[in-house]
């Protein structure tokens, strides 16, 4: 799984800095800012010593379920959502997956993945 961040600009097609992630064990949706690497290290060059990876991720309000306007069906893989002030630090051990990220007439919505086939093949 490829997780870019927000201040990635290389990525021209794809944006993959969307994401579902956990919260103090709660799942959340987000757009990651950045990563960072935490280590306590002080050797010279290369080394094996521990590393912490985390990513600093924009959290998103989510309504569940999109429900389309005639015939009405609820979707509930797909998402609306908003980007809030919020700003979480995670270990990126927690990001679950990377979800597809739709913006209609002004509208958020996201998308989780249907399966893994399409996202990691």
């Amino acid at each position: 799984m490829l997780i870019t961040s927000q201040t990635y600009t290389r990525s021209e097609k794809t944006c993959s800095s969307y994401v579902r992630y956990l919260n103090n064990g709660q799942e959340t949706y987000g757009q990651v800012k950045t990563f960072v690497e935490l280590s306590e290290c002080a050797c010279p060059g290369l080394c094996d010593c521990p590393r912490t990876f985390l990513a600093f991720i924009t959290e998103f309000t989510s309504q569940f379920g999109f429900t389309t306007a005639n015939p009405p069906f609820s979707i509930q893989y797909i998402k609306k959502v908003n980007a809030s002030e919020t700003v979480h630090c995670v270990p990126i051990k927690d990001i679950l997956n990377v979800c597809f990220y739709v913006n209609l007439d002004g509208q958020e919505y996201l998308c989780d993945p249907l399966n893994t086939v399409e996202m990691y093949n």
